[in-house]
């Protein structure tokens, strides 16, 4: 019972700190998603594993048995790492105030850049991606298959304009917010219109936790927008994350399953049971394997893949590259025995195996770090402050995946965003100038 007893303390830890800094978690929306990281993907998937290890060996395939002192290992890691990555917020965050009433301070350039490019950007990315697979059809009849990688069919080269499909969030929320602001009927039938494209072209990615963002997003930007933050409203977001979080991961691979070959559902069948006994148990059980080879084998992974991150977004017939496999295939490895990418390690696991503490330490600085800086973002309250709140919502959830690619191709569609933005920027200055 050990493993529940410093999971729960993980908890508990994660929660006080939220309550220490209730009074401007209004301006520091990543403070509670990095806390909030800690207590599902750590905490509460700890004291699950603690009453479901034997289901997982077979569910999961693992091949290692767990050792009390390797639960205490991964446990004080996770509660060092949750210490390391909260001063590490703390040192960069400038703890100010933002004024939520000034998101929606645009001029007319505003509402073409956040109000309806993202939707055109995000239909031309959905229909060129769907091009690669044979048209629209194929490309959601097969969208589960597709992410499963059991596809084996011959594709196009221009896959990648998967990742930029995403950037609808953008309007998705600029709508949301206007509607907020003014209450006009016609800013909530644009946020419809989004809300619509948003279920058909996730749809086509098979990823169960980006409806959450579609449902989550809205209750983020509602909560900016109150006054004065009680600590009700605190629990209430945060219980409602817990439940659309674990309700869709949970249920929601039956819809897509639904789609697909007669093949495929046999296939994933298994897969399904697994997740409704904990789907981020892994990241746990990850903990105590990098810890095991650390001290038997000395073993570090070194961030391998780190070097070659902007790669994991282009197709190899493109670059002429070969990228490098990422760290899931090696914590697949480790933890069951075959060499796939089924597993991400997870932010606390990804130091472990890179440089044992030395890397928790420093990856750990890094996830609260980056948490901070799209805080400060946020606190200057303007219509940019959407993309940052994205941020904080994608690194909330990719960034804890531990993986690079997983982060870079989650991240992908800032890339337009930014470049328009700082185009439209760069632009303005220079005409002023002359």
């Amino acid at each position: 019972m050990v493993g529940v007893a410093l999971y729960i303390l993980v908890i508990v830890f994660a929660l006080a700190l939220l309550l220490l800094n209730k009074n401007r978690i209004r301006s520091n929306i990543g403070l509670l998603f990095m806390l909030l990281a800690y207590c599902l993907f750590y905490g509460l998937s700890g004291v699950h594993s603690s009453f479901s290890y034997e289901k997982d060996v077979e569910l999961m395939n693992l091949k290692y048995s767990r050792e009390n002192s390797l639960i205490f290992l991964g446990g004080i890691s996770t509660l060092v790492s949750l210490l390391v990555s909260y001063l590490s917020y703390t040192f960069l965050s400038k703890h100010r105030y933002g004024k939520s009433d000034c998101l929606m301070q645009d001029n007319g350039n505003g509402l073409v850049l956040y109000g309806w490019l993202p939707l055109l950007f995000s239909m031309f990315s959905l229909y060129l991606y769907s091009l690669q697979y044979g048209g629209i059809a194929q490309a959601l009849s097969a969208a589960a298959m597709i992410r499963a990688g059991l596809y084996k069919e011959s594709v196009g080269s221009f896959t990648f304009f998967k990742y930029f499909i995403p950037i609808f969030l953008i309007g998705f929320s600029f709508w949301f917010l206007k509607y907020l602001f003014t209450k006009r009927v016609k800013h909530l039938f644009y946020f419809l219109i989004y809300f619509g494209w948003g279920v058909y072209a996730f749809s086509f990615m098979a990823g169960r936790t980006r409806f959450v963002f579609l449902l989550l997003l809205p209750l983020i930007f509602w909560v900016l927008q109150v006054r004065k933050v009680k600590i009700k409203s605190i629990i209430t977001t945060f219980l409602l994350t817990l439940t659309l979080v674990l309700g869709i991961v949970n249920y929601g691979k039956s819809v897509f399953v639904g789609l697909s070959t007669d093949n495929y559902q046999a296939h994933e069948v298994k897969s399904e049971e697994s997740s409704l006994i904990g789907y981020f148990t892994h990241r746990v059980y990850a903990n105590e394997v990098a810890w095991g080879r650390f001290i038997e084998l000395n073993e570090v992974y070194g961030f391998n893949d780190v070097f070659f991150a902007p790669l994991f977004i282009i197709p190899e017939r493109l670059t002429g590259i070969k990228k490098p496999d990422s760290i899931s295939y090696h914590t697949t490895e480790v933890l069951t025995g075959v060499y796939d990418s089924m597993i991400p390690p997870g932010v606390v696991a990804l130091g472990l195996f890179s440089f044992n503490v030395v890397g928790l330490v420093f990856v750990s600085i890094i996830y609260g770090a980056i948490f901070a800086l799209f805080d400060n973002k946020i606190a200057r309250g303007n219509t940019s402050s959407i993309l940052y709140i994205l941020g904080v919502l994608y690194w909330f959830y990719y960034g804890s995946s531990g993986d690079v690619r997983i982060i870079v191709n989650s991240f992908a569609f800032f890339i337009p965003v930014l470049f328009f933005y700082y185009g439209k920027i760069f632009i303005f200055r220079t005409m002023r100038g002359k």
